[in-house]
């Protein structure tokens, strides 16, 4: 394996045991080659070297030369590999309030809940995803939740106005090691909803129709109309008892 914050792994090159026919004495000559022994030769290690190497990731050859005293040569090749076998680390923000937008629908970002997961490789991907709580079609809470597809960003809208949705942060190394983190998004609607279609209007007491109740919404909503609730998610209109004063 590598190591824990590097991309490459430091190791001792390992020696041979040996045994001989001849006699009890030889030499060992170490070669580290590339590309499982078929390509550059890395490093060329005598007896009295230093056996520390510093290698990438990638398939190797430990290539052992054995000279006895009789002159007879011996060569075996150990194969290896040095391999990414570690999980990124994976970092989100503990918990964040979101406000949808004035369409209804807001988008969290990656970048917005990763609060610095790394890799001692680098990151191929940072991917999330969200908790589905709400049918989208009919609005209903789910019995069991589901989960959206992992990308760049999750979206939110009206039917999450009120709940806390959670998600997950997903971050992929090159090597295809993985690992996840999740944190928690309130979801709130701070948009005031916008009241139009009606106007103040001055009438003398002939233009005033016959027989209305001035007390009755109903006759106040037929003669004067109603008014247009517009809103980033859904409003209504509630009529307050009216105001008659008038002798």
């Amino acid at each position: 394996p590598m190591d824990y914050f590097d991309c490459v792994a430091n190791l001792v090159v390992p020696m041979p045991e040996v045994t001989d026919a001849c006699s009890d004495s030889w030499t060992i000559i170490t070669y580290v080659v590339d590309s499982l022994g078929l390509g550059d030769t890395l490093f060329v290690i005598n007896e009295a070297d230093i056996r520390d190497i510093t290698l990438p990731a990638g398939d190797y050859v430990f290539r052992y030369r054995v000279t006895d005293d009789c002159g007879n040569v011996g060569t075996t090749d150990c194969i290896f590999r040095i391999a990414d076998t570690q999980e990124p680390a994976a970092i989100c923000i503990s918990d964040i309030n979101l406000s949808v937008g004035g369409y209804g629908i807001a988008r969290v970002y990656n970048q917005m809940i990763d609060l610095g997961s790394y890799d001692n490789c680098g990151l191929d991907s940072v991917l999330v995803r969200r908790q589905i709580l709400v049918d989208e079609v009919t609005g209903d809470t789910l019995v069991i939740p589901t989960w959206s597809v992992w990308g760049p960003y999750a979206e939110m809208n009206c039917n999450d106005a009120g709940r806390v949705v959670v998600m997950q942060l997903r971050v992929v190394d090159f090597g295809g090691n993985e690992n996840m983190c999740t944190t928690n998004v309130a979801v709130v609607d701070n948009t005031l909803p916008y009241c139009t279609g009606l106007e103040d209007i001055f009438l003398t007491c002939t233009n005033v129709p016959a027989g209305i109740d001035l007390t009755d919404t109903v006759d106040l909503q037929n003669t004067f109309g109603t008014p247009v609730v517009i809103d980033n998610c859904a409003a209504g209109a509630i009529e307050l008892s009216p105001i008659v004063d008038l002798d």
